[in-house]
């Protein structure tokens, strides 16, 4: 289950790979936005996640499987309530309507990219603070110390670039660019190295 909140808080965005090949062919930031934040963000795909790792889980079915499952939709409900405050909104009633709920805030200008550079700092906290735990807990652990320098590099690179002031397509190229790797070792690190997670303690 701890594994499975990992990994769901970060799922829900591998729909940006459709964005971003809209906006290869050549399509419009409009038309790149238009999926995101639907089909991975709804609640009508993550109650089914949750009631079928419980199903699992407290049938004795998998215990193993049905624990990750019903954590992928805890963390995918966790990042749902965390994107609320953005511009763009968060479609969780998919396919019942397309209409997006939240805040619907954002940035002035180049703020706006600023702030979706954080995510390679978020990235940076998060395979450091595995580092920590796996000290703590005395756990071997595998490439958490090079992914948070990479991650630190790639933010201070990206806010670099964020200062030019480029076109949201060309950003959106640019951020995908360097951010799919980091994604790609934000879901495989944790993975690595569950043996860390799985050590923490759930009472002192």
């Amino acid at each position: 289950m701890r594994f499975g909140i990992v990994w769901g808080s970060i799922i829900p965005d591998v729909d940006l790979l459709i964005s971003i090949l809209i906006i290869a062919a050549g399509g419009s930031m409009q038309q790149a936005l238009a999926p995101h934040r639907t089909l991975t963000h709804s609640f009508f795909t993550i109650l089914p996640l949750a009631l079928i790792g419980l199903a699992l889980w407290r049938m004795g079915w998998s215990q193993s499987v049905g624990g990750g499952l019903f954590g992928v939709a805890v963390g995918m409900f966790v990042h749902v309530l965390f994107d609320l405050p953005y511009e763009v909104g968060v479609s969780f009633l998919w396919p019942l309507t397309s209409q997006r709920f939240g805040l619907l805030w954002s940035f002035p200008g180049i703020w706006a990219y600023l702030d979706q550079t954080l995510d390679f700092l978020f990235a940076a906290v998060l395979f450091y603070t595995l580092h920590r735990l796996a000290r703590k807990y005395q756990v071997r652990e595998t490439l958490l110390i090079p992914a948070a320098v990479a991650s630190v590099i790639a933010f201070l690179v990206v806010v670099a670039y964020d200062l030019t002031a480029p076109s949201a397509n060309q950003w959106l190229l640019v951020y995908a660019g360097v951010g799919l790797p980091f994604l790609i070792l934000i879901l495989l690190l944790p993975w690595l190295n569950r043996t860390i997670i799985y050590s923490i303690p759930l009472t002192r």
